[in-house]
């Protein structure tokens, strides 16, 4: 059966009793910030600089459904989800990945920005909750790759690179998510090696995110012999 798997922090909905119904945002264009423009007053329409495009954060919306024996399972069930987006680990980010039955996964560094407004109704003697759960993504341009199961580190070697070079890494592993912001780069050439514990489970890879202030074209290497690239741009 064709089955669509939604992870938190490594955790499966499911296993929480929720199922996602609908989801919004997830390969959306995010909306481009505001382009400097010259509007001269000899002629005709505007001047626009569209040599440095930016965006704004991505914004995803999952529609989902909990199915509960009763009101104490509800509250429990709740209680867990509400748990889950508290998390003072990892900057206050939470890592959602998306794994398809026949295609690459969609993986993202997240936070909650929306509230969790729950609708109950009973049908059929059972319980459901519905609500929706609203994230944003803060940087949407980025490179995204998955690492084989039983890799333990992965190393990047970058070359040519600028002057004030920073990026951030996040590094995802089952329920282990990590983050490093602002990691300088040393002008021209420079080495970074990603840790990870390694999984008997040959069906656990592991995700790495890496974003760059100098946007990801500022980012020259070859791709590590252990990891291969799924995403690179919005």
């Amino acid at each position: 059966m064709y089955s669509i798997t939604y992870k938190f922090n490594g955790i499966n909905c499911k296993d929480l009793g929720i199922v996602v119904s609908q989801s919004f945002g997830l390969t959306d264009m995010p909306k481009p910030k505001e382009f400097l423009t010259a509007n001269w007053p000899d002629e005709h329409g505007i001047e626009v600089d569209l040599t440095n495009r930016v965006f704004e954060p991505r914004i995803i919306k999952l529609n989902c459904y909990m199915k509960c024996n009763n009101e104490e399972d509800f509250i429990s069930k709740s209680q867990q989800l509400n748990k889950l987006f508290l998390s003072s680990h990892s900057k206050g980010l939470v890592s959602l990945v998306i794994e398809f039955p026949y295609s690459n996964p969609l993986v993202y560094a997240v936070y909650l920005s929306g509230e969790i407004n729950h609708t109950k109704k009973w049908r059929n003697g059972t319980f459901f909750s519905t609500f929706t759960l609203e994230f944003t993504e803060p940087e949407p341009m980025k490179l995204t790759y998955a690492v084989k199961p039983e890799a333990r580190e992965v190393i990047f070697n970058f070359n040519s690179i600028q002057k004030d070079t920073f990026i951030t890494v996040y590094s995802i592993k089952e329920d282990i998510f990590s983050v490093r912001k602002e990691v300088e780069l040393r002008e021209g050439n420079d080495q970074l090696t990603v840790h990870f514990n390694a999984s008997n489970n040959l069906k656990n890879r592991g995700y790495i995110i890496l974003t760059s202030n100098k946007g990801i074209n500022a980012l020259y290497f070859s791709n590590p012999d252990n990891c291969i690239l799924l995403t690179r741009g919005i």
